[in-house]
């Protein structure tokens, strides 16, 4: 992922307000789920990025399929688990490459 989307900037606050969902609700996934946890300011403030509000997305989307919230973020946990598995293949692939045309 770039720089950029990996940069946490977005509050609690506006983070529910794109999402459409209570900050309590957001406060609640992470202490259950510690799927997607967002850093901290210096004033304790969470503060999200732009993958993790998209990760949010997912999540939300699931439940508004009819996933339970838990299921939701196991969901999430996999298919994260299976990117970077994907992304280690194309890596080594790559290097595979690199060296039949050396």
């Amino acid at each position: 992922m770039s720089e950029p989307e990996n940069q946490a900037l977005y509050s609690i606050g506006a983070v529910a307000r794109m999402l459409d969902v209570p900050t309590s609700t957001l406060r609640a996934w992470e202490e259950r789920y510690s799927v997607v946890t967002p850093e901290r300011s210096h004033g304790s403030q969470r503060l999200y990025s732009r993958s993790q509000i998209e990760n949010l997305r997912f999540i939300k989307a699931q439940i508004d399929g009819g996933a339970s919230a838990a299921d939701a973020h196991r969901l999430l946990g996999l298919v994260e688990g299976e990117l970077e598995r994907l992304l280690e293949a194309r890596r080594r692939l790559s290097g595979l490459v690199a060296e039949a045309t050396a």
